[in-house]
């Protein structure tokens, strides 16, 4: 799946680089490099791009939808 995060979207934090927010969702603020500073439950975080997942609107390339609907 291809996915689009985008500055003030919300993302779920995936990844255990950082234990004490997998499974956390926070606002995205702004992309720096390979990491994302977000705000999560009041506090600014840096987190790498390849650990979250967007909560807001993502997009399935056609292989997968089709994939998906298959029997």
């Amino acid at each position: 799946m291809n996915f689009t995060l985008k500055a003030g979207g919300r993302a779920l934090i995936l990844s255990p680089e950082r234990p004490n927010l997998v499974g956390r969702s926070g606002q995205l603020v702004r992309k720096t490099e390979e990491n994302w500073l977000m705000l999560v439950e009041g506090k600014r975080y840096s987190v790498r791009e390849k650990s979250l997942m967007p909560l807001d609107g993502f997009n399935r390339s056609e292989e997968h939808t089709s994939e998906l609907q298959s029997p």
